[in-house]
């Protein structure tokens, strides 16, 4: 090979989704005072290993790195492997400000990508390192040893490489490394030819690599390439003579990301690039961005564009992958120039334009629709950057089997309105019904979120769609949303034949036999034309229409029901659509027989590999979820051969979810469904792949909440499970699941993700088995049933305390979320447990004294359960639900006394209370209303319930008073309700929890009238310095029983502003934005700062030059704080330091204090 073509090979191998690099121990082999190598002298050392290692990071600190090194080194790796052990490495491969590295010296790490810092292998220990498993070797002896932990660690390799990627191997000797020949060689055995490339040998040592019998075969089919050049040398010609790929370069990776965008809602000119006098800058952490970008890309740059290669073959084999894989991650930087641009790009930019100009930008749909191979995907990435340019917001959306995810959207589009007027556009190219794309809109209609959805769709799905009734009870936001279409002709018009031809002079070789082929076919079809022209576009159109062809027979079969009132006619066309699934099931068994082919020896190991990883993967995208790379190459027993085969069978789709991180899918839903529905039609064959599924994760997969292949595996047993959708889940399987995931939580601790999953198939595998049941038949079951749920309750218990202890005394939003959860299912079991006793026991036995002390328990248990709930998230739906029908298994068992019974009463209707104070959904209401209903049915009687409470409260019971006072709150009189507790239960108005919640509520409503706390935002309750220093009281008073309530602690917040006492009212809303509380609510102005009659008080600031990240900070001289102000709210620019601003109201959020506009305080 010659050098001119060496350095070619370069440039392409480090365009790679993933270089790898792998360093021998001959780097830094001599320090500057000539002494043999750290390697020679550790081993003749007979000191102990901390004064080696102690001496080695002296030598290390004071070794020069050489640039020519250095530049190596500082090249976009995806990882770092080494057998050297020095403390000089990970000093050259650290970028300051820009890379971190992490340091590995044990088996126990993940082969995938990790997108936080450059991970360094080392397979041999570190001097940087004091533990004994991670030091390296001190004799021959304990060299022999490590060789097997390196063995281990190696065996991760392939995964680290991934399919696509290159191992670079450098500074390493084949016959002085510890890592030796015959160590490495059968690692490299399951990569695909052409992804190991070995540089710096020399004839000699070259020659020993083909002696070694395993080495041998890699360089004979070519898996293995050896270069006698060194990389440096190589990587130093590249940067000098400006060839180096940018792709290759390290990037910088900031802690904020900063996102310019119009500040104005349109753009001064549509045909330039946005000025900076025209932008304002939205800014994001580091990781919430990288949490945003999760199956979407955002566009944080104005310009996404790269230089265009200057090399012919470089921009062919750009033009090729944008053929063959369409626009995506991997090429959306060059899309302007390798796209043929057709006119439907401008027709899609000007209908974008309109719609920005919109007061309510968000009521609008456009969608782009045409035939396969019109190149909708390609008008839709082109108008996306161009777009961008103009200076708007802008997410892309790849094609995806996923539903899109609209809480990111939100998050995001919230961020950018903190700074700009401009709506955020969303391209998505789903390819989805017209109805589909709806929902979307209108939900982002419906919540105010300037977000403008821009999606692909085939002619067929938008013909019919709009003709379809919409379903009752959508609401106004829904029938506001316009529909704007934009079509993509796969006809040609002479004038884009010739553009077309001119387009591809660009790029493809041979140009007049192209020219001559057009002009004998006389082209005017797109599909055609490419079809015919280039040999790349062949594969990706015949799929592209049999994708078309497949949606096409869904939705004929899905519509024909809606649109037909004929029954012949509906009998035609059903029988249309099954005969075109009938033809892609046959093309499918086609293709799955033919990944039977191979080489004798792996013939039957390779196809029970690959139909386990087909079948996982068509599983998985027919429940709506995408399967990890890392885990399908597990499967494969990381056989880069096969995975690659796996694709050019034509089966399977690999997307980019986000940089670095790849994952699985069929091609599309609808081949699928016919998988499923052809060999995975039983459950248990779908548990079954499910098992094999968690076979290949390990624990330490099972213990990373941020885990991809975790995330997989609770996504896949979430659709078969209970909380599926009802064409996937498989009530038959759920004993199954709960074993599976009890056998995965006895390796270790594993994510409380798990055991809620055990937890909830357990209960439901009980709810379904217990239908119908006669207790004769049932009692002999209950004790393997108890049994069941006392495993799953311990496992929620473990896991609760486990979590509690690692978040510490104040746990952040999401953690409390989590504990909330654990705990509400904790109590579900428990309560499952009482209606186990009630459905699988003869009611004579309820009665018993044995049965009753166990209801007591669980019923005690479970309380404890769903308040530590409660307490941890106050507008928790699940849990008060949840102890209202838990309260009523309770009582169909009966009480062994009438102060039980009235007990039991007292806690339901506090229940039910809470259960009326919360914002609830539609669904939740009619579900409210059925406890209720059951509450009222338990009460029975009312003269006789009256007598029952008259006769216990004369014994003093404090139950009975409560439920004569929610009698007084149930007829709208509080303020009674209020006197009767503070007359009969004055000692215990602040001393009994149950108590404590009830008289604060009723207080609240005696006050302002209002059932619950936050009616609406910007509250201005006129309580006067009295009423204020009540609320403090009783709100303190619960708190000592809820010191976690997110709620509880913002109203005493509120309390303490209007008594002045400001600075410990800003401590505790600084707590609670800290922690992130306040779920929907914590962006919202609940509270207004009012004076005693209740009028908001009007407040004036100056600016002194602070600011948080997207909004300034306004110092407030009557109140001494600091008050979070955003100009743009107020109508103006941001203002000059010293410059004062105001008047304005000061409202309250769970974020802090914050200068509300005056025009807003009847936006209630």
């Amino acid at each position: 090979m010659t050098e001119s073509s060496t350095r070619m090979q370069m440039v392409r191998l480090l365009r790679s989704r993933r270089p790898v690099l792998l360093i021998g121990q001959s780097l830094f082999t001599h320090p500057p005072n000539e002494l043999p190598s750290l390697r020679d002298r550790w081993l003749a050392d007979n000191r102990s290993v901390a004064e080696r290692a102690k001496e080695a990071r002296n030598v290390g600190d004071a070794t020069a790195i050489p640039e020519s090194t250095q530049r190596v080194l500082e090249l976009a790796w995806g990882a770092v492997l080494t057998s050297g052990f020095d403390s000089t490495t990970e000093r050259a491969l650290r970028i300051p400000s820009r890379r971190l590295v992490t340091q590995v010296a044990t088996p126990e790490f993940s082969g995938g990508a990790s997108d936080v810092s450059l991970r360094l292998i080392r397979l041999f220990g570190t001097v940087d390192r004091e533990m004994v498993a991670e030091v390296p070797p001190a004799d021959r002896k304990a060299l022999l040893e490590r060789r097997g932990t390196a063995q281990r660690m190696l065996g991760k390799l392939p995964e680290v490489v991934g399919p696509h990627g290159v191992l670079f191997v450098d500074y390493w000797s084949p016959k002085e490394d510890w890592l030796r020949p015959r160590d490495l060689a059968p690692h490299l055995a399951p990569v695909a030819e052409g992804q190991v490339h070995i540089f710096g040998l020399d004839a000699a040592a070259r020659t020993e690599l083909e002696q070694d019998d395993d080495f041998s075969g890699l360089l004979e089919d070519g898996r293995v390439k050896t270069y006698p050049e060194t990389l440096e040398s190589l990587v130093l010609h590249l940067l000098s003579d400006g060839e180096m790929p940018t792709e290759a370069l390290a990037h910088v990776t900031p802690d904020v990301v900063t996102v310019p965008v119009l500040a104005e809602r349109f753009p001064a000119s549509a045909k330039t690039l946005a000025s900076q006098e025209q932008l304002k800058s939205a800014t994001f952490d580091a990781l919430e961005w990288r949490d945003l970008e999760m199956g979407q890309m955002l566009f944080s740059e104005i310009d996404l564009s790269l230089p265009f290669p200057s090399e012919p073959q470089d921009r062919y084999q750009l033009f090729r992958e944008l053929l063959a894989r369409g626009p995506g991650r991997h090429n959306i930087r060059y899309v302007r120039e390798l796209a043929f641009r057709r006119p439907a790009v401008d027709t899609l930019i000007g209908r974008c334009l309109d719609v920005a100009k919109g007061s309510a930008p968000q009521e609008n749909l456009v969608l782009v629709r045409g035939q396969s191979g019109a190149g909708k995907s390609v008008v839709l990435s082109v108008a996306a950057v161009e777009l961008r340019r103009m200076g708007f917001p802008v997410v892309y959306v790849p094609p995806t089997t996923l539903r899109l995810d609209v809480t990111r959207l939100e998050t995001f589009a919230r961020r950018i309105g903190s700074c700009s007027e401009a709506p955020v556009f969303v391209f998505f190219d789903g390819l989805l019904d017209e109805v589909e794309y709806r929902d979307y809109s209108e939900t982002f209609a419906a919540r105010l979120t300037k977000c403008v959805i821009i999606g692909t769709s085939y002619t067929f799905q938008t013909a019919v769609s709009h003709t379809i009734a919409k379903p009752k009870g959508r609401d106004r936001a829904s029938r506001a949303v316009r529909t704007t279409y934009v079509d993509v002709n796969v006809a040609l018009t002479p004038t884009e034949s010739n553009a077309l031809v001119r387009h591809l002079e660009r790029f493809v070789p041979s140009v007049p036999d192209v020219v001559k082929t057009l002009a004998s076919a006389g082209a005017n079809h797109l599909f055609a034309a490419l079809y015919r022209i280039l040999p790349e576009a062949r594969t990706p159109l015949r799929e592209q229409f049999l994708k078309e062809c497949a949606k096409g027979a869904a939705f004929l079969e899905k519509h024909v029901r809606e649109l037909s009132q004929a029954d012949a006619k509906a009998g035609n066309e059903k029988l249309l659509a099954q005969k075109l699934r009938e033809a892609l099931g046959a093309k499918l068994d086609e293709l799955r027989s033919s990944t039977s082919t191979g080489t004798p020896a792996e013939t039957a190991q390779m196809k029970a590999a690959t139909d386990q990883l087909l079948n996982a993967v068509m599983l998985a995208t027919y429940v709506g979820s995408l399967m990890p790379q890392t885990i399908a190459l597990r499967i494969l027993n990381s056989n880069l051969r096969l995975y690659r085969g796996a694709f050019t069978a034509g089966f399977l789709d690999e997307r980019e979810v986000t940089p670095e991180l790849y994952a699985l899918s069929a091609r599309s839903s609808t081949e699928a469904e016919i998988w499923v529905g052809r060999y995975l039609q039983e459950p248990a064959s779908q548990m079954s792949i499910l098992r094999q599924v968690a076979n290949h994760l390990e624990l330490r997969d099972l213990q990373n909440d941020n885990s991809p292949e975790l995330d997989f595996l609770c996504a896949m047993l979430h659709a078969l499970g209970p909380q599926g959708r009802r064409d996937t889940r498989q009530p038959t399987q759920y004993d199954e699941m709960a074993r599976l995931v009890s056998e995965l939580r006895k390796k270790g601790n594993v994510s409380p993700r798990l055991s809620l999953i055990e937890a909830n198939a357990v209960r439901e595998w009980i709810h379904v088995g217990q239908r119908g049941l006669q207790p004769q038949t049932a009692g002999a079951e209950l004790d393997g049933v108890m049994s069941r749920l006392q495993d799953a309750e311990f496992g929620l218990r473990k896991t609760f305390d486990s979590l509690r202890e690692r978040e510490g005394h104040r746990p952040k939003a999401g953690a409390r979320r989590l504990l909330a959860t654990l705990e509400t299912e904790r109590a579900c079991v428990l309560g499952t447990m009482l209606g186990s006793l009630v459905r699988c026991l003869p009611k004579p036995e309820h009665a018993k004294q044995g049965i009753q002390t166990q209801a007591g328990q669980l019923i005690r248990a479970a309380s404890e359960a769903w308040r530590k709930a409660l307490a941890l998230s106050d507008d928790n739906v699940a849990s008060v639900d949840a102890a209202c029908w838990i309260l009523g298994e309770r009582f169909q068992l009966g009480f062994p006394s009438e102060e039980g019974r009235l007990e039991c009463l007292a806690e339901w209707s506090e229940m039910v209370d809470r259960y009326a104070a919360l914002d609830l959904t539609e669904s939740q209401d009619q579900r409210r209303d059925d406890r209720s209903a059951a509450f009222a049915e338990a009460l029975g009687n009312q003269a006789e319930f009256a007598q029952l409470v008259a006769r216990l409260r004369a014994k003093g019971s404090t139950a009975a008073d409560l439920l004569l006072a929610r009698g007084m709150l149930a007829q709208d009189d509080a303020a009674a309700a209020c006197k009767h507790l503070e007359k009969h239960c004055e000692d215990k108005l602040t001393t009994d929890p149950r108590v404590a919640t009830f008289y604060l509520r009723a207080w609240w409503k005696a006050q302002t009238g209002h059932p619950r706390f936050f009616p609406h935002q910007r509250l201005t309750p006129s309580f006067g310095s009295a009423g204020w220093a009540r609320l403090e009281r009783l709100v303190s008073a619960r708190l000592a029983f809820e010191p976690d309530s997110g709620m509880l602690r913002f109203l005493r917040a509120a309390a303490l502003l209007h008594l002045r006492r400001i600075p410990e009212s800003v401590d505790l809303l600084r707590d609670l934005d800290r922690e992130a509380l306040g779920g929907s609510r914590r962006s919202k102005a609940l509270f207004l700062h009012a004076d005693e009659a209740g009028k908001p008080i009007p407040y004036t600031a100056v600016y002194q030059g602070k600011r948080t990240s997207s909004a300034l900070l306004v110092w407030c001289d009557a109140l001494r704080q600091n008050i979070t102000f955003i100009p743009q709210e107020h109508g103006r620019q941001e203002p000059r330091v010293g410059s004062s601003v105001g008047p304005f109201h000061l409202a309250m959020t769970f974020r802090g204090l914050y200068a509300d506009p005056l025009s807003r305080v009847n936006d209630r």
